[in-house]
């Protein structure tokens, strides 16, 4: 928002000085751009004569509104008391979250038309951000860590490394650089969420390709034929932190290889918490951390340091993995 608002400054008053304030209150924040230029579009030259004059649409003002209601905010814009104009927007910050980000997004697919198919939709959807494409899982490795995405939409089958070894490499740097961190709520977090989530796409719903992709520690797992609408709000809920499978993948996935075993107790089990062990069994369940929060009476914050203390006690990458491993040794609750 703040780019689109300078961009304005710039197309309608090119020799203007601007100032950014940003201020962070404890619900929300607030940002203002000021202008010191005439405060009102350029003049136009009259246009000649039977021609018709071309109309105003305000996209500048229309783009930031869009990318307000994304993050629950508001934009206005007025002139400025003395010369130029102002506008400002506010977006209101959960309890732990602070504001959302825009997710940067790294495409990886073979095939062109595919790849250049979903560089577009991102590209026009307010809210996201592409800043790479691969064609290969050799090059998807290099970008992923040259560019740092916040999400991999990454195919499966491809020449030379395909989708799962290359999720397998990008994630085995996610867990090396969080080795040596301390072992403290702060610490934990910041383990749980460093580096990207891996969405898989491909055109096979299948249980092996599903499983295979969780060992992986891939976040969430669609095919190709999902509607954009999905496929953007799938973005998002991985970014979030949460997993997404399609319901008919994540039903196979569990009934073939997570039948639960009353054996050896899974490593790392008996340092859980009565409170951690209950949403453990939560996310087993497939619930979210909302969903969690409300079922327990605790705050999604405070829910989400304990789905991190599980996940680095039980040495999981993502949730997909926590779902099997909880089905795999009984521990998912019973959801009625």
């Amino acid at each position: 928002m703040v780019q689109e608002a300078l961009t304005n400054v710039i197309k309608h008053a090119p020799r203007a000085h601007a100032t950014v304030r940003v201020h962070y209150g404890a619900d929300e924040v607030h940002v203002r751009v000021k202008d010191d230029g005439s405060g009102r579009p350029a003049a136009r030259t009259a246009p000649p004569a039977g021609a018709t004059a071309p109309k105003t649409t305000g996209q500048g003002l229309i783009g930031m509104r869009e990318r307000a209601t994304i993050y629950q905010g508001t934009v206005t814009a007025e002139p400025a008391p003395r010369a130029g104009s102002r506008s400002a927007c506010g977006s209101p910050c959960h309890e732990g979250e602070g504001m959302t980000r825009m997710p940067s997004v790294l495409v990886v697919d073979d095939q062109f038309l595919i790849r250049s198919g979903l560089t577009a939709l991102l590209t026009a959807a307010p809210g996201f951000e592409v800043v790479g494409e691969a064609a290969d899982g050799e090059e998807a490795v290099r970008l992923a860590a040259a560019t740092r995405p916040d999400v991999i939409l990454m195919d499966i089958r491809m020449p030379g490394m395909d989708g799962i070894a290359a999720t397998e490499r990008i994630l085995a740097g996610r867990e090396d650089s969080a080795a040596g961190r301390e072992d403290s709520a702060d610490g934990l977090e910041d383990c749980a969420d460093d580096g990207p989530k891996v969405l898989v796409l491909t055109t096979f719903d299948s249980d092996e390709h599903v499983f295979h992709a969780l060992r992986a520690g891939a976040a969430g797992f669609l095919v190709k034929d999902t509607p954009p609408d999905r496929l953007l709000a799938a973005i998002a809920t991985v970014h979030a932190g949460e997993m997404l499978f399609s319901p008919r993948a994540l039903r196979g996935l569990i009934g073939t290889y997570a039948t639960p075993v009353a054996r050896a107790p899974y490593p790392g089990l008996d340092t859980l918490t009565p409170r951690e062990r209950e949403v453990f069994a939560l996310v087993g369940a497939g619930l979210s951390n909302d969903d969690i929060a409300g079922r327990l009476v605790l705050s999604p914050a405070t829910v989400k340091t304990h789905v991190h203390r599980c996940m680095s006690k039980l040495a999981l990458s993502s949730r997909a993995q926590a779902v099997v491993v909880a089905h795999k040794f009984g521990l998912a609750a019973r959801m009625h």
